[in-house]
């Protein structure tokens, strides 16, 4: 039984810790994605954050739709199932997730260049050389209401500095409004099988040793 109280304890510890190490941002790419038909940029359409256990749709998938556009896309059967549009809370977590260290730092910080570029990389760059000639920009609509639309976030760098800027920065787009240079920030939530494959390895190991121990326990007995 000794045999057995150090494999539980170690499957505990793996499903615990796993559950809690260091954030990463991974490159997914999901064949039943379409949005608009755009090639991603990278190769892959989607972002996991194995920490938040959310994946992150290419923004560049959702340019030139407006909100009540892109809304039938989200439903069942739609381009985009299983997608919805994010939270501020949840752009915080990502923009942590990517390294960022100053959010709604104007005009940016030299500190936000290469994670801001790395979280571009992944999810694509919507508008190249704007606001500004020398920007690259990645703009989009989140799901937090403001008047008649909602508000926006971005994510843009030059060769000096990067931003991040969450949607309660001041700028909308009302819902009707679609633009080429800017798409959605859309999410799905994934399901993470890992610490249930581990408790369920976990019960195995018991009823196995335990049908071990039976067994001894027979032997002696005869």
């Amino acid at each position: 039984m000794v045999r057995f109280s150090t494999m539980f304890s170690m499957l505990v510890f793996l499903m615990f810790t796993g559950s809690h190490s260091e954030a990463e941002l991974i490159a997914v790419q999901d064949s039943n994605v379409v949005g608009n038909g755009n090639s991603p940029q990278d190769g892959f359409n989607v972002t996991r954050d194995t920490i938040s256990g959310l994946e992150w749709l290419d923004l560049t998938l959702t340019t030139g739709y407006s909100f009540n556009e892109i809304l039938p896309e989200l439903e069942v059967n739609g381009s985009l199932e299983g997608f919805r549009h994010a939270t501020r809370d949840e752009l915080v977590g990502l923009f942590a997730s990517a390294g960022i260290p100053d959010v709604d730092f104007w005009p940016g910080t030299a500190a936000n260049r290469l994670p801001t570029m790395h979280l571009q990389d992944l999810l694509g760059i919507t508008s190249p050389g704007f606001p500004q000639p020398d920007l690259f920009s990645t703009l989009g609509v989140t799901g937090e209401l403001r008047g008649n639309g909602h508000q926006t976030a971005t994510i843009r760098h030059n060769d000096q500095i990067g931003a991040a800027f969450l949607p309660d920065s001041g700028s909308f787009n009302p819902d009707s409004f679609e633009s080429e240079i800017g798409g959605h920030w859309l999410l799905r939530t994934v399901p993470e099988p890992s610490s249930v494959v581990l408790l369920a390895f976990a019960f195995a190991a018991l009823a196995h040793v335990k049908r071990d121990s039976i067994r001894r326990d027979d032997c002696r007995v005869r």
